[in-house]
């Protein structure tokens, strides 16, 4: 597996390893581990398998189940996002509270909301007045797409990191996976042209049969 993106120190009296949406190994943690204690070796306190966005109002909060078996249960984590326009990323860890449970703050500007605004609309013809629509929220696809760009983030950042310290990459060799973001477009094409194909036969096929019940 990958590195840890964040490592901070928490309650009781431990470090704690996190990243948003990629698996990582920190010591006996390893798979799709999304929190890790570093207790005993390592603790896993949540998977990324078991990921849940559970929106509260304005809070906005991700839960992490699957972790190691305790008695009573499992470890669990619960990441409330924070919205700071001047902060990128950071995490601490608040609480475990109750035992095995524990309570991590993700502030970053990726978890600001973003407002959309509507247009003036014209009322019914009984009136000359004009509106505007009410704001809208947040909504669960924005929540996602904001998480969809949190990863990507990471996963250039963390990447084009490892291709400069330990490979000793420059220019266009700091890009991770290289080969396989050139070839995509290729792969695109190949994979249309297959489906152009694919339905070209099913047009010649059920046109020939027509001909032949004729």
């Amino acid at each position: 597996g990958g590195k840890p993106y964040f490592k901070v120190h928490g309650p009781p009296g431990s470090d704690y390893t996190y990243n948003l949406c990629q698996g990582f190994t920190d010591g006996k943690c390893a798979g799709d581990v999304a929190v890790c204690q570093d207790m005993n070796g390592g603790n896993v306190c949540g998977r990324q398998s078991a990921a849940e966005f559970v929106v509260n109002g304005k809070q906005v909060t991700l839960n992490y189940g699957g972790g190691d078996k305790v008695s009573g249960g499992q470890r669990v984590s619960n990441v409330t996002l924070v919205c700071d326009h001047g902060t990128l990323a950071k995490l601490e860890v608040t609480a475990e509270k109750p035992r095995y449970h524990y309570l991590l703050t993700l502030t970053s500007s990726f978890a600001c909301p973003v407002k959309v605004t509507t247009g003036p609309t014209r009322e019914p013809s009984t009136t000359k007045s004009l509106r505007r629509k009410p704001e809208e929220t947040l909504s669960l696809g924005s929540i996602l797409d904001i998480a969809l760009l949190v990863c990507i983030v990471f996963y250039f950042v963390i990447g084009i990191s490892i291709m400069r310290v330990k490979y000793q990459a420059t220019g266009s060799d700091l890009v991770p996976l290289k080969n396989f973001w050139i070839s995509v477009p290729g792969l695109v094409k190949d994979g249309a042209m297959f489906f152009a194909s694919a339905v070209r036969r099913c047009v010649y096929r059920s046109s020939s049969q027509h001909y032949e019940s004729v």
